[in-house]
């Protein structure tokens, strides 16, 4: 936050928005539980090409929940999150689960089960596509060995993007307030600065769209991949924020 803080204020002090010269990256539907079919039906026709869900600990109403969703965009390509809520035996079970019509239709798992190279490794083996979202533990995040293909999941609000990485991150948002979310945005636009379109996997920056419209949550767009970034300096919302009633603590 307070990293957040200092840039976007040093960019209104310079008078710069700090999304200029950048391409925002394109974004996969993040869809909750109570997503209708009708809503999923436009986010394909307004591009989205990719679904991500939360799946329960429940694997067989995980895989009967991606069947339907799965069924009704059929060129969309998903993601599921587990968050952990497995144990490495369920993990693998429910990729063997899966026919090889979805299977090959998953970009990644993410946190099927609490990490650890032994059993990751087993899930790798098994064909599982892996992503890895460390979380805020700083103190006990596991050490990710160089040969072990996760990708891995950077929420920009809770941890500063490694310098280490060996495949393209997935910069995901944690559904915050809308400058929270921006600041999302400009992580994932600056990392990929230099990098080719084709270069840029999917990320996870559209969660204004779970939201009840609110006046901030109105100016980053609508029904769309791209995240519509506000004019005005650094993360931009510049009138609205100084018609806040601030207050000194």
């Amino acid at each position: 936050a307070l990293e957040c803080a200092q840039v976007d204020g040093e960019a209104r002090a310079a008078g710069v928005s700090l999304f200029s010269g950048l391409h925002i990256p394109a974004s996969h539907a993040t869809l909750p539980s109570c997503v209708s079919p009708a809503t999923i039906r436009i986010m394909e026709t307004k591009g989205f090409k990719a679904g991500k869900i939360k799946a329960s600990s429940n694997p067989a109403a995980a895989l009967e929940r991606l069947t339907m969703l799965a069924s009704m965009v059929p060129s969309w390509r998903w993601r599921l999150d587990f968050n952990g809520s497995l144990d490495g035996n369920e993990a693998l079970q429910f990729w063997k689960s899966l026919p090889h019509h979805l299977k090959s239709r998953i970009d990644f798992i993410e946190d099927p089960c609490p990490f650890s190279v032994p059993g990751w490794e087993r899930l790798v083996n098994a064909g599982m596509p892996l992503a890895l979202d460390m979380g805020t533990d700083t103190e006990h995040q596991p050490s990710i060995t160089a040969d072990l293909p996760v990708t891995r999941i950077v929420k920009p609000a809770r941890e500063a993007t490694p310098g280490d990485l060996n495949d393209p991150p997935v910069f995901t948002t944690v559904m915050d307030h809308p400058v929270g979310q921006l600041w999302a945005v400009y992580q994932a636009a600056d990392y990929y600065r230099d990098a080719l379109p084709t270069e840029i996997p999917l990320c996870g920056l559209c969660t204004h769209l779970l939201f009840e419209p609110d006046p901030f949550i109105d100016q980053m767009g609508g029904m769309n991949p791209q995240v519509a970034v506000p004019a005005g300096t650094g993360l931009g919302f510049d009138g609205m924020l100084e018609a806040l009633p601030w207050k000194k603590l």
